[in-house]
C-alpha cells in the first residue's frame, strides 16, 4: 500500500512538471524563495524604530520654540518635569511617525504643501 501511495505522488509530480501551469508555479515559488532570501540578508536602513535621544529632543525643542540657541534649549530641557518630558517624547515620536508615513505615501512628491514643509 505504501508503494502505491509513493507511485501516485511520483505520477502527480511528473504531470506537474510537464504542465505549463506547473512550470509557472515552480518558477513563481523559486522567485519567491530567492526574493525572501535576498531581502532577509539585506540590511535595512529603517526598521521602523524611532530612536529618541537627548540630541533629537533638543532639536525638536529648538524647532518648535523657533529659538535656535542650543544653550537655551538645553536649559529648557533640563528644567522639564518627568510628565513634561514624557509629553515631549510622545509629541516627537508622533511627529516623526507622521513624517515617515508621509514619505512612505510619496506625499513629498505629490503634495505641494507637504513638499514645501519637508
Amino acid at each position: 500500500m505504501a508503494n502505491y501511495a509513493g507511485f501516485g505522488l511520483e505520477l502527480a509530480m511528473k504531470r506537474l512538471l510537464k504542465d505549463p501551469l506547473g512550470h509557472f508555479l515552480l518558477l513563481g515559488l523559486g522567485l519567491f524563495v530567492v526574493f525572501a532570501w535576498v531581502s532577509e540578508n539585506e540590511p535595512s536602513g529603517d526598521d521602523g524604530v524611532i530612536e529618541v535621544d537627548r540630541e533629537a529632543l533638543l532639536a525638536y525643542i529648538q524647532y518648535h520654540a523657533q529659538a535656535f540657541s542650543p544653550e537655551a534649549a538645553a536649559a529648557h530641557f533640563d528644567a522639564l518635569s518627568d510628565e513634561e518630558l514624557e509629553r515631549l517624547v510622545d509629541a516627537h515620536v508622533r511627529e516623526e511617525a507622521l513624517y515617515r508615513e508621509a514619505l512612505a505615501l510619496g506625499m513629498d512628491k505629490t503634495d505641494h504643501v507637504i513638499k514645501h514643509r519637508l
